[in-house]
């Protein structure tokens, strides 16, 4: 099947499980690809990159609440770029708003270290903090379940951040075999 069902659309699916990644897909939905196969996909789009240690956290923090592992790891990357943060004592990015340790996400605080954005103490706190964000109250709860809904709040306006993490996506099914594009 053809994986690019309409602008910014991603078939988010291996193993059976169908989770597409558009502006109007629930983003509760599964992803369906094992941290081999994303973290090969990375790899073909930028070796060694920081993005490269995602997949597990992503996945782990799916299974915890219930946030599209796929969906977390597009958003780090269009937040952060392929290289991110690397957390306490490595580099940080500093072209960004990003100030906190390992907060791949621009989460703003509580517990921060510089007055605003939030510090976490791994990749696997911020991929969990994450998916508790999007997942709470504020955001599925309050009927922002889809890309498009979530984008105004998450980063607003909205209007790019949406496609772009859409785009990301894209770009990392792209580079799996039999997904349906790569």
């Amino acid at each position: 099947s053809n994986n690019q069902q309409a602008n910014n659309t991603v078939n988010a699916s291996t193993n059976g499980v169908t989770g597409v990644l558009t502006l109007d897909t629930d983003v509760k939905t599964s992803c369906g690809y094992t941290a081999d196969q994303l973290k090969e996909a990375i790899a073909k789009i930028h070796s060694n990159c920081a993005a490269l240690n995602y997949p597990e956290q992503a996945l782990a923090a799916e299974q915890k609440t219930g946030i599209n592992a796929l969906f977390c790891i597009s958003v780090a990357i269009y937040e952060q770029g392929w290289d991110g943060i690397e957390g306490k004592g490595g580099p940080i990015n500093t072209t960004g708003a990003n100030w906190g340790n390992y907060n791949i996400f621009n989460i703003e605080g509580p517990n921060t270290s510089n007055g605003r954005w939030r510090d976490y103490s791994s990749y696997e706190e911020a991929f969990e903090g994450f998916g508790q964000l999007i997942g709470g109250s504020g955001y599925y709860g309050a009927g922002l379940t889809t890309i498009g809904k979530i984008a105004p709040r998450y980063c607003p306006p909205g209007d790019t951040w949406g496609p772009g993490v859409c785009g990301v996506a894209k770009m990392i099914t792209d580079g799996i075999p039999n997904s349906g594009s790569g």
